[in-house]
């Protein structure tokens, strides 16, 4: 991939140190957080709490789901779908603590470049 990128716009640099954690280990050298649990996982956003109503998280999928009648029923099909994607972020960036400014970028307010 990097190097189809390279080929296109030329030398590409990665910053693997993560920067939406409060840990600083590179990606590529971290075993702490190296695995991954999908029950754990699941559990974590199955507790969401999502707008509009019909939203819901699919264990089988492994993902949030607002179903596309679901949104077109509702008065205003584009903001039912904007207000699904905000409350999926919203809620993802509490489980994972994870600043809230990245949960204010799905607002249109991107968060600082560090």
């Amino acid at each position: 991939m990097l190097a189809a990128v390279r080929a296109l716009a030329g030398p590409v640099q990665i910053n693997p140190r993560p920067q939406e954690v409060p840990w600083s280990t590179p990606l590529d050298q971290d075993e702490e957080h190296a695995s991954y649990d999908p029950a754990h996982v699941s559990a974590y956003f199955a507790a969401a709490t999502l707008s509009p109503a019909a939203a819901r998280w699919d264990a089988g999928l492994g993902e949030f789901v607002l179903d596309w009648d679901d949104a077109r029923a509702s008065a205003d099909p584009h903001r039912a779908a904007l207000e699904f994607g905000r409350s999926s972020v919203r809620h993802a960036c509490a489980v994972c603590g994870w600043g809230p400014a990245l949960a204010a970028s799905a607002h249109g307010e991107p968060p600082p470049i560090a």
